[in-house]
């Protein structure tokens, strides 16, 4: 069988899905790959060709894009959610509604997430088992970073303020460390996730 990639833009399926094409490719396959874009034509382009993909094993990424093609989905579709976000994580009358829309579609098809939290959080609203792969994205090669002991040290975080992305940690190590150090941290404090850091 064929594969086929679904994603929301190029600039995510490069930086999160390199993994899943070399793996891909390292069978000798060659995954087509699909990315929205912009605006309802795309839209309507991109479900256009899910639908017309239905031979192929057909991989989503992402919970939005799990939301706008699961209705056309069947049994050998994976779906794989790279974070809840904070659409599913919320108590609100939105949140409840995309998870009840989830349950109402569920065809079996094959759910992969990429933490034990998420991992959680989808076995309590399928109620079956839910595939757990640990770490997606690029293979960095660990370099030994060198900082001049009488130099300051800058650090920069980007991203959401979430323990399962090791915001905690980060802050926690730097607070322990002397000397002249500046951590910035750019990202939104989501106190609706349960998985959110302490505003202290």
């Amino acid at each position: 069988k064929s594969i086929a990639m679904f994603s929301r833009d190029v600039r995510t399926h490069g930086l999160f899905r390199a993994a899943w094409i070399q793996a891909i490719e390292a069978q000798g396959l060659a995954p087509k790959v699909y990315v929205r874009g912009k605006g309802l034509a795309g839209i309507v382009r991109y479900i256009g060709a899910f639908i017309r993909r239905r031979s192929s094993i057909r991989v989503v990424f992402g919970v939005a894009e799990t939301l706008l093609l699961n209705p056309f989905a069947n049994r050998d579709d994976v779906f794989v959610i790279t974070g809840l976000g904070r659409l599913l994580q919320r108590d609100n009358a939105r949140a409840r509604l995309a998870r009840r829309y989830l349950r109402v579609l569920d065809r079996g098809q094959r759910i992969v997430v990429l933490n034990d939290d998420d991992r959680h959080f989808f076995q309590r609203l399928y109620q079956r088992e839910i595939c757990l792969i640990h770490g997606e994205g690029y293979n960095f090669q660990p370099a030994p970073v060198r900082i001049p002991s009488q130099r300051a040290l800058r650090l920069a975080y980007a991203g959401r303020l979430l323990k399962s992305k090791g915001a905690d940690m980060l802050i926690e190590a730097c607070s322990r460390l002397t000397g002249d150090l500046t951590l910035l941290l750019m990202g939104d404090l989501d106190f609706g996730n349960s998985d959110a850091i302490d505003a202290k």
